[in-house]
Order: C-alpha cells, then sequence, then structure tokens
C-alpha cells in the first residue's frame, strides 16, 4: 500500500494547450478535450484505432487518475528546458514559440484539484482549471488569441520569468515532487 499526502488547495503546473480557430485550450496529445474556463473533469481514455481517442466505458473503482494508467490532466513542476535540438516530440517545442500559428500551441500554467497523482516530473488530476497563458515575445497576437482573453479572462504574459513568478508551482509542489 503506498502512503499519500493530503493537500489543503490546489496545485499548479505548466503545461500545453493547443488552441483552436476558435481560441477555445483544448487538450493536445490525448482525446483532445476542450477545456473550459472554470473546473475541467478528466476521464480515462482509451485508444480505438491508431489516433483516436474515446472515453472509456469502464472507469476506474477509485477514479481518474489512476495508478498504471495514463490517465488525467497532465501538468510538469519546472518549465521545459531550452532545447538545442530540434523537437522530436510536441511537448519538446520550445516555450519561446508559445502561440506560434504553425504548431498552435500555447504554454501556461494549470490548477489542479481533487485526486492528483504527484510524480517527480509533473502531476496528474482530476480535475483542472487554467490560470494563466504565455505568448512567446515575438509571435503576433491574433484573433484566436482575442478570443481565448474573452472566452477565460487569463492573464497573459511575454514574460516567461514573470509568469513563472507569479503562477508558477511553489513550495508545496517542490516538497510532494521531492517525496515522490
Amino acid at each position: 500500500m503506498s502512503s499519500a499526502e493530503l493537500v489543503v488547495g490546489s496545485l499548479r503546473g505548466f503545461r500545453w494547450w493547443k488552441m483552436d480557430h476558435e481560441g477555445w485550450l483544448v487538450s493536445p496529445w490525448r482525446g483532445r478535450q476542450r477545456w473550459l474556463p472554470d473546473t475541467n473533469r478528466a476521464q480515462c481514455l482509451f485508444r480505438r484505432r491508431i489516433t483516436t481517442w474515446r472515453a472509456s466505458k469502464k472507469p476506474h473503482p477509485q477514479g481518474t487518475p489512476e495508478r498504471g494508467c495514463d490517465c488525467g490532466f497532465y501538468a510538469l513542476h519546472s518549465v521545459p528546458p531550452m532545447r538545442t535540438h530540434p523537437a522530436r516530440f510536441g511537448w519538446e517545442i520550445g516555450v519561446e514559440t508559445s502561440g506560434d500559428r504553425r504548431h498552435g500551441l500555447v504554454f501556461g500554467v494549470a490548477a489542479a484539484d481533487g485526486r492528483v497523482l504527484v510524480g517527480t516530473d509533473g502531476w496528474r488530476a482530476e480535475t483542472a482549471r487554467p490560470l494563466a497563458l504565455l505568448w512567446g515575445r515575438g509571435i503576433e497576437l491574433d484573433e484566436r488569441a482575442a478570443m481565448s482573453t474573452n472566452r477565460y479572462a487569463l492573464p497573459t504574459y511575454r514574460n516567461l520569468s514573470a509568469l513563472v513568478t507569479e503562477w508558477g508551482p511553489g513550495e508545496v509542489e517542490r516538497d510532494l515532487a521531492e517525496a515522490a
């Protein structure tokens, strides 16, 4: 039996979203779930064919996320490192390109609530909500950014250091990561 830490309040973490043509934030790699401005509830997904994900018809007994499964909303404890090589995977895109139309990904901070599994690199959560977004310095804000700003009413940043200082994970997240 594993030990569990009880934490009162939300955990914060860094993550990528895909921004669709209407300014919605969407989970970029699994399930393409559209994020609402407030609380979003994760579902366990199973793969159907090669690229399509669907909700599992048999939920986990203790809920999402579950150990031994990949379900739940993801976030990282720290900002991904700057890349010195071309990205091999979507999540290796440089944070400085956040908001670029070529890849459509936006970097930001999310809050986790409910059941949360904490690992050494980040967490997976039952419920999550977006908190703040980063637009790369050289990225031109377009109509998607305007629609997203109106819909989510999130603080947006051009400076990564300011985003990290104001919204990044704190001591609780660092302590839990070290214990994981």
